[in-house]
């Protein structure tokens, strides 16, 4: 029963955040299914070590990350700084990181991709009226990733954002630091009851469960109304070969003062 997935969340399912050479590592927004009923996606990705993802808990997890925007100063704490995902109640799995930071005022979601990411490939910004571009360049390579790095909720809806990078420049990345791409997301939306939903809700108001990679929950609210979510995690699979990152060794001849012969240095240097 681990791959069990309701009609309901089928398109959930299906879905699939690999689009041509990009892969969409985040995206919050509340769209709109083909029966015309609303649906709020919450989708973002986090770097993990290999050897933790067998013990991730789907019913845990918490796909918003841990970003004060209102500190307060307190002597007996150390403020780290960093933004967090809280994945399942095991360790080292309580605080993992996001490759897209975020943080929330105001009704006002902003979305950061990992700053040491666009520090590693030197990628620069260009602005548009609603998107911005990060380019490469020194190669030159535009749109190694693109975002809208904000959405607003009003409720019940929230405007669309993303962030979607270049798969072979996040492979990339992902060898570098030696770390799994893990997708953990959350859907939900209101449904009309149908017969699906009864044979799950049965006698009761609420229906609960958990498989390998997800948790479903639906509640009955009030008269035909039912809400509806599942939360889980996927990984990615972008390969293992660095695909372009190398260094190479080289050897230069140096003259030093006081030495009659030339000394032989090796340096490596970034070939990208």
């Amino acid at each position: 029963m681990e791959n069990w997935f309701p009609k309901i969340f089928e398109d959930v399912k299906e879905y699939n955040p690999i689009k041509g050479d990009y892969i969409y590592v985040s995206e919050l927004v509340t769209h709109e299914l083909k029966n015309g009923i609303q649906s709020s996606r919450d989708y973002q990705s986090i770097l993990i070590d290999p050897a933790l993802i067998q013990f991730i808990k789907p019913e845990e997890i918490n796909h918003t990350t841990d970003s004060s925007v209102h500190p307060i100063y307190d002597k007996e704490y150390e403020y780290v700084g960093r933004s967090k995902v809280f994945v399942s109640n095991h360790a080292d799995l309580e605080k993992v990181d996001p490759f897209v930071f975020s943080w929330e005022s105001a009704n006002n979601i902003t979305f950061q991709p990992d700053p040491m990411f666009l520090l590693t490939y030197g990628l620069t910004p260009r602005l548009t009226e609603s998107v911005i571009h990060w380019d490469d360049l020194g190669k030159p390579l535009m749109d190694i990733i693109t975002s809208v790095p904000k959405s607003v909720y009003e409720f019940p809806v929230y405007s669309k954002s993303y962030v979607q990078i270049r798969k072979d420049y996040l492979q990339d990345y992902l060898m570098l630091r030696k770390k799994s791409l893990i997708q953990v997301y959350c859907e939900t939306r209101i449904l009309p009851l149908n017969q699906e939903l009864k044979e799950l809700l049965g006698e009761n108001r609420f229906f609960e469960k958990t498989t390998k990679y997800n948790h479903f929950r639906i509640h009955k609210m009030s008269g035909d109304k039912i809400h509806t979510e599942v939360t889980g995690y996927r990984q990615i699979d972008l390969g293992n070969t660095v695909p372009f990152s190398k260094w190479d060794k080289k050897e230069k001849l140096h003259i030093w003062p006081g030495y009659d012969e030339s000394l032989l240095f090796s340096h490596r240097q970034d070939s990208n």
